[in-house]
């Protein structure tokens, strides 16, 4: 796994408590209409986790300064 991987996956796991609530707003995403991109061509995965990535903004914790 490359470093800017590992960096993702720690993203995600700091903005969704757990899988259940992280697959749930991945799935919400994907079924919306009128409110955001259709998108195709990506894994359910790859959207699930882009989803958790872009998350609310945020100033960086401190460990992140």
């Amino acid at each position: 796994m490359s470093a800017a991987d590992a960096q993702r996956r720690q993203l995600v796991k700091a903005y969704f408590p757990n899988q259940k609530e992280a697959s749930e707003v991945g799935e919400a995403a994907i079924h919306r209409k009128g409110f955001g991109y259709e998108i195709e061509g990506l894994s359910q995965n790859a959207i699930i986790a882009m989803t958790k990535e872009a998350g609310t903004p945020t100033p960086p914790s401190l460990g992140e300064r």
